[in-house]
C-alpha cells in the first residue's frame, strides 16, 4: 500500500460516519417561561375562610341558640355583619346605623349622647332601648327597655358578676350568662341552656335570649350594638 493511501484510510477510521438521529425523535422542545405572578402548577390552593385561623375566628363569633338558627356576629370598626335567620350588614354614619339585607334597610339604631341607643324599625318606629349605668366591678350594668308609644318600659336588667352576668326579666330572676372554656353559656333559672356563644361575643347582652318577647333578629342587632359599645 502506498503511503498516501494509508494516510487516507487512517483519517477515515478516526472520523467515522455520524449516526443518524432516531426515527421517532421530534423537534427539540423549548420550555415556555412562567409569567411573573402566575401560580405554579404544584402550588397549593387556599379558599378564603378555610384556614384553621379562619375557622377559629368563626367559632369565636358563633351564636348557637337552643332550637334556633345558628349564626355569627362580626364587629369591625363602624361595620357590623350578622348571619342567622337573615344576613344583615350595619353601617354607621354619625348618630345612626342602618341595617340592611339584600332587599334593603330593615332596621336602624339611633345613638344618644349619654351612651344609650334605640333600635327602631326602618320607618323610625321605636322597638327597644338600651341604657347603660355606672360601671361596676367586672363590667357595666345596663337595662333593656321596651318602647311602648312614648314610654320606655323596663324589660331586662343585666348586672355583671364575677362569673359573668345576672339577668332579671321584669324584676324577676331569669337566669345567668357565664363563661365556659370555649366561650359563654346562657342558662335559665331552671338550668336549661338556651344559648351558647363563642369567646368573642363577651357581653351580658347574650341574656337577651332569656326574653321570649324579643324578636330573634332584634336580639342579634342589640347584641352586636352592645359588643360595639363594650357592654
Amino acid at each position: 500500500m502506498r503511503p498516501w493511501m494509508a494516510v487516507l484510510f487512517g483519517i477515515a477510521a478516526c472520523t467515522g460516519t455520524p449516526e443518524p438521529p432516531p426515527k421517532d425523535a421530534g423537534p427539540p422542545t423549548i420550555s415556555s417561561p412562567v409569567p411573573v405572578g402566575a401560580a405554579s402548577s404544584n402550588a397549593s390552593s387556599k379558599t378564603l375562610g378555610s384556614t384553621p385561623a379562619d375557622a377559629a375566628a368563626s367559632d369565636a363569633s358563633k351564636l348557637a341558640p337552643a332550637g334556633g338558627a345558628h349564626g355569627t356576629i362580626l364587629v369591625s370598626g363602624s361595620s357590623i355583619e350578622i348571619t342567622g335567620p337573615v344576613s344583615l350588614r350595619g353601617n354607621r354614619t354619625d348618630k345612626k346605623r342602618k341595617y340592611a339585607d339584600k332587599t334593603g334597610v330593615m332596621a336602624e339604631v339611633k345613638y344618644y349622647d349619654d351612651g344609650a341607643f334605640k333600635l327602631r324599625q326602618a320607618d323610625g318606629t321605636g322597638l327597644w332601648k338600651i341604657n347603660r349605668y355606672t360601671p361596676e366591678a367586672g363590667g357595666t350594668r345596663f337595662k333593656v327597655k321596651q318602647v311602648v308609644g312614648n314610654e320606655n318600659v323596663e324589660h331586662l336588667v343585666i348586672t355583671p358578676e364575677d362569673s359573668g352576668w345576672r339577668v332579671d326579666l321584669k324584676a324577676q330572676p331569669a337566669g345567668t350568662v357565664h363563661r365556659t372554656d370555649s366561650g359563654f353559656e346562657v342558662r335559665a333559672t331552671d338550668g336549661t341552656v338556651v344559648l351558647t356563644a363563642g369567646a368573642r361575643l363577651a357581653s351580658g347582652a347574650l341574656g337577651l335570649w332569656l326574653s321570649p318577647e324579643i324578636d330573634d333578629t332584634h336580639r342579634r342587632i342589640l347584641l352586636a350594638e352592645c359588643l360595639a359599645a363594650g357592654l
